[in-house]
């Protein structure tokens, strides 16, 4: 090493992206050859708290799984003989987010049929689905970004939904509710539930993942096994 005797520059190109939940700290290497790593930071009201267990000696990315959107952040480098820089601080911007509806062409249907059904015209809410029935009915998106929410419709004939990310079983909901559908003739119709959310992952890798959306083949309370989705949102 090469002692310079003085603390680190101020981490430059800082950056914090809300995912919400999750906020993705990112920033440019130090040039300083005694440089030994970084100490992140939330403010709460004005203190400074330690998100880091130890130093961040690897990479220059850190994500706090609990943060939030209008958070402010820092963070200050460090030197092997523990100078440490004045903060570099930035207020945590919510990512943009990308939607995958039911007609996107991102979709995949490599097991079962999936039906488009459109309910706009049936009642205020009503959205376009895709719909399948049958245990092992799957249909999958690979995206890239760090967090994916399904939302989907509920109603009578519905019954338990499986997501997969990269794989693994990630989460299930039963979908099953007592509405979409009219009693008799003299009743009113009673409205499925519009634009639900069903699942929710934060906190992924940077890069690309495979969301896989499943029927079970386990029914609701009327003994039916439809699974539908209306779309996903990807930060």
């Amino acid at each position: 090493y090469i002692y310079s005797y003085l603390p680190p520059a101020v981490p430059t190109g800082f950056s914090a992206t809300a995912y919400d939940p999750g906020v993705e700290l990112r920033w440019e290497r130090n040039t300083e050859s005694d440089l030994a790593g970084y100490d992140v930071y939330v403010l709460e009201g004005s203190t400074p708290v330690k998100l880091n267990e130890a130093l961040i000696t690897r990479g220059t990315e850190f994500f706090h799984m609990d943060g939030l959107e209008g958070s402010t952040y820092q963070v200050v480098a460090v030197n092997i003989t523990r100078q440490r820089s004045a903060p570099a601080a930035a207020v945590a911007v919510l990512a943009p987010a990308r939607i995958y509806d039911a007609d996107s062409p991102a979709w995949t249907y490599p097991n079962g049929i999936w039906s488009r059904e459109n309910y706009t015209l049936l009642e205020p809410g009503g959205r376009v689905l895709r719909v399948s029935g049958g245990r092992g009915s799957r249909a999958s998106l690979t995206f890239t970004g760090r967090r994916v929410r399904v939302y989907s419709a509920r109603y009578w004939s519905c019954g338990t939904i499986n997501y997969y990310i990269d794989g693994r079983l990630a989460g299930s909901f039963d979908l099953y509710y007592d509405g979409g559908y009219t009693p008799d003739e003299y009743s009113p119709r009673i409205p499925a539930l519009w634009q639900q959310l069903t699942f929710q992952v934060t906190g992924l890798p940077r890069g690309q993942h495979t969301l896989v959306i499943e029927a079970s083949g386990i029914p609701g309370a009327e003994g039916l096994d439809f699974i539908n989705f209306d779309y996903a949102e990807v930060r």
